[in-house]
C-alpha cells in the first residue's frame, strides 16, 4: 500500500522553502531585509535527525543525514539528503542532490526552503527545510514514486551534527524568489456555538492558507489542509488537542504540540474508528495541478492508515473528489466528475463496486452524512438555485429538499443533534462569514464576523466546539 507527500512554492535561491525545481537567479540583499538574509543562511551546515526513527504517521523515507551548502558565487545553494529505508548506512549515495528551487512563505519567522528533482522515470523527490532556531531544522521529505501513485512523506526534527562551517567569502547574495507574499494568511481557530472562547490552534507553521478542517471521532484531533502562498501544494496536517482550565475555571481546548504533516492532498475525512483518513490527491504532477479547478487534475481518493501495525500504509481507492466517510460504517460518499458535470456516488473503504446516487445535469457536490449515518446532505443547483438536498443511499431515487433558504449554504456541516447547520456565506470572497441556521425555526445568526472573512466551520463530535478557518488576527 503506497503513501503520500507534502510541499510548497516560490522560486529561485536562498531563503525559505519551496517545491519544484528551476534555475534560480540572484539580486542584491536590498531586495530582502537582513532578517530574510539570515533566515536563508541558517540552514547551511551538516544535520542529523534528533530522533532516529520517523514519526508515528511517517510514510516516507527515513532520513540519515542532511548537508546544505553555503550559496556559491553564482548564488546557488545545494542540498544532499541521505536516507535508508532499513539499516542506515552513511556510505549510501544521496537520496536527493538538488539546488534550491523556491520559497514557500515570505515571512522570515516561518521561512521554508525547498529542493526538488524529477528523474527520467518520473520519480519526484523533494525536501523542505525550515530553521526552528539556530541549532534546529525541521525537514519534510516527499517522494512521488510515479504517475498516479500516492506520494510518500516523512517529517523530521534535525540538530547540527557538527558546527556550522565558516561562510565562504564568495558566497552569493540572497535571491529574488518569484512569487508574491501570501494574500490569504489564514489560520485555524476554535469557538463555542455561542461565539465565545475564541482560540487560535494553528497558525502559519509551514503553510500560508489553512482549509478543510475535520474533527476526528474522539474530538481530540483535527486534520486540516495547508496551502502555500500561491494556493498550491496542499499538505494535510494533523494536530492534537487537550483540555486545559484557565484562571477563571473555563475549560478550553488547546493544541498539544505543533501540527504534523501526514499526507499531500485536500478534503480529509475520518474513518468511524479514527484509525484512517481518506483524502483527495492529484493524479497529475504538482506543476500541472490546478487546485482551483477540482475535477481537472485526475484526482483520486486515497486512504491512509494512521494507527495500528500498518500505520503509514496508503492506497488509491477510487477516482473522485470531496469524500465523506460514514460515521457508522465503511461507506464513503464522494463526487464523480464527468465532462464538467458532478454527481454523487458511493463506495466502501474495503473496495468493491461504485453505486451512482445522483444522475442530473445540475451540479451536485459536498456530501455530508447525518450523524446516524442513514442519509446524505448535499449542495445542488438542480432547482436553478443553490440549496441543500437530502438523499437516502438505500433509496437514491427519493431526493428531498433539505433547505430552501435565501442564502447559499456552502461548506455546510450538521450539528451532532441534527438541529443546527453551519455554513459559509459568500464562500471564496474576502468578506465570507459563518452562519448558524436553526433548522426547526429557519432562523439564522452570524456566528463570527471578521474584516477578512471566516469560513469552513465544522462541529466537534460532542457539539461543544466549532473549528473554522479565518484570516483574522490572532485573538
Amino acid at each position: 500500500m503506497p503513501a503520500v507527500s507534502a510541499c510548497r512554492v516560490v522560486r529561485r535561491l536562498g531563503m525559505v522553502v519551496g517545491l519544484l525545481g528551476v534555475a534560480l537567479r540572484w539580486v542584491g540583499a536590498d531586495a530582502w531585509g537582513q532578517a530574510d538574509v539570515e533566515a536563508a543562511l541558517a540552514a547551511a551546515g551538516f544535520w542529523r535527525p534528533v530522533v532516529k526513527e520517523p514519526g508515528r504517521f511517517a510514510t516516507g523515507p527515513a532520513l540519515v543525514r542532511l548537508e546544505v551548502d553555503w550559496p556559491n558565487s553564482l548564488g546557488m545553494v545545494r542540498l544532499r539528503a541521505f536516507v535508508a529505508e532499513d539499516q542506515p548506512n552513511l556510505n549510501d549515495p544521496p537520496w536527493l542532490t538538488a539546488d534550491l528551487n523556491r520559497r514557500l512563505i515570505g515571512e522570515p519567522k516561518h521561512a521554508w526552503l525547498q529542493f526538488e528533482k524529477t528523474d527520467s522515470s518520473g520519480r519526484q523527490r523533494m525536501v523542505m527545510l525550515r530553521a526552528e532556531r539556530s541549532d534546529r531544522l525541521r525537514a519534510v521529505l516527499r517522494e512521488r514514486p510515479g504517475r498516479g501513485q500516492p506520494e510518500r512523506v516523512s517529517e523530521w526534527e534535525l540538530e547540527r551534527s557538527q558546527p556550522a562551517p565558516e561562510r565562504p567569502r564568495n558566497s552569493g547574495r540572497p535571491p529574488l524568489f518569484q512569487g508574491q507574499p501570501a494574500t490569504d494568511d489564514s489560520r485555524l481557530f476554535l469557538v463555542t456555538p455561542q461565539g465565545s472562547d475564541l482560540t487560535m490552534i494553528a497558525e502559519d507553521q509551514g503553510f500560508a492558507r489553512a482549509a478543510d478542517p475535520r474533527w476526528a471521532p474522539d474530538g481530540r484531533k483535527l486534520a486540516f489542509v495547508g496551502f502555500n502562498s500561491q494556493g498550491s501544494d496542499p499538505l494535510i496536517y494533523l494536530i492534537r488537542l487537550i483540555e486545559q482550565t484557565d484562571d477563571q475555571g473555563t475549560i478550553r481546548l488547546q493544541p498539544d504540540g505543533k501540527p504534523r504533516v501526514v499526507a499531500a492532498g485536500v478534503t480529509p475525512t475520518w474513518s468511524s474508528d479514527g484509525r484512517c483518513l481518506a483524502y483527495v490527491a492529484s493524479g497529475t504532477p504538482p506543476l500541472q495541478t490546478d487546485w482551483s479547478a477540482p475535477g481537472r487534475n485526475q484526482e483520486r481518493i486515497v486512504i491512509l492508515t494512521l494507527e495500528g501495525s500498518d500505520a503509514g500504509a496508503s492506497r488509491v481507492l477510487v477516482e473522485g473528489i470531496e469524500p465523506s466517510w460514514n460515521p457508522r460504517d465503511d461507506r464513503l460518499a464522494f463526487v464523480k466528475v464527468r465532462g464538467g458535470n458532478t454527481d454523487l456516488a458511493l463506495t466502501r473503504a474495503a473496495g468493491g463496486g461504485i453505486t451512482q446516487l445522483t444522475n442530473h445535469p445540475a451540479r451536485d457536490g459536498w456530501p455530508i452524512w447525518t450523524h446516524d449515518g442513514s442519509e446524505l446532505i448535499f449542495l445542488s443547483n438542480r432547482t436553478n438555485r443553490w440549496d441543500l438536498f437530502k438523499i437516502d443511499p438505500n433509496q437514491p431515487e427519493r431526493i428531498m429538499p433539505f433547505t430552501q433558504h435565501r442564502l447559499r449554504e456552502d461548506r455546510a456541516d450538521l450539528s451532532p443533534d441534527g438541529l443546527r447547520l453551519l455554513f459559509t456565506e459568500r464562500w471564496g470572497l474576502p468578506d465570507s462569514r459563518i452562519v448558524l441556521l436553526d433548522l426547526s425555526r429557519d432562523q439564522t445568526v452570524i456566528l463570527t464576523e471578521a474584516p477578512n472573512g471566516d469560513r469552513e466551520a465544522v462541529w466537534s463530535p460532542d457539539g461543544r466546539w466549532i473549528a473554522f478557518v479565518s484570516r483574522r488576527a490572532t485573538p
